[in-house]
């Protein structure tokens, strides 16, 4: 092993390592040789094993296809029974929705004068309760405008609001101030 080393590199009394390049030292003709021979025996059986696997493959690849072909009309045909499906559906809502026109329109008259009259009912009470709130807010603004009214008359003026009193009654008659 060491021989078959050592022909490939030389090493100088240095103890460099550097590439023979004598050929005949490095035995390249017989390496050669050999590759060639290998080659030619190993090449019957690469292309027996190549060739095997490519058919696998190429089978392979024709099963897939089958398989596509076979789930495509598969799915033509789900798509055929969903939208038989969805006419059918179309047809079951346009029936439901026809009968509940009729049960309405069927029970339309007497639900709507029972609501009528609950609704009038309820407009009466809620008129009179409006109009009731409406004259007690108005009662309790009226006594509390009268209240502050009552207590600024009874409370005395300052020189300010006198003089603010004065200058606003002065300027309603049309009057300037200078």
């Amino acid at each position: 092993m060491k021989n078959w080393i050592s022909s490939f590199i030389l090493v100088h009394q240095e103890k460099s390592i550097s590439f023979n390049t004598n050929i005949l030292e490095t035995n390249l003709i017989n390496i050669i040789i050999l590759l060639i021979i290998l080659f030619y025996f190993l090449k019957g059986l690469l292309k027996d094993n190549l060739s095997s696997r490519q058919e696998n493959i190429l089978s392979t690849i024709q099963n897939s296809e089958n398989r596509i072909n076979e789930a495509n009309e598969r799915l033509v045909d789900a798509k055929l029974q969903w939208s038989q499906a969805q006419i059918t559906l179309e047809e079951l809502k346009n029936q439901t929705l026809q009968n509940k026109l009729i049960l309405f329109n069927a029970e339309f008259e007497i639900k709507n004068q029972v609501l009528s009259q609950h609704f009038n009912n309820l407009l009466m009470t809620l008129y009179y309760r409006e109009q009731q709130a409406f004259n007690n807010i108005k009662k309790q603004v009226s006594e509390l405008a009268l209240k502050k009214v009552i207590a600024k008359l009874q409370a005395p003026l300052m020189e300010e609001d006198q003089s603010v009193i004065i200058i606003n009654k002065i300027h309603r008659l049309g009057g300037n101030l200078e």
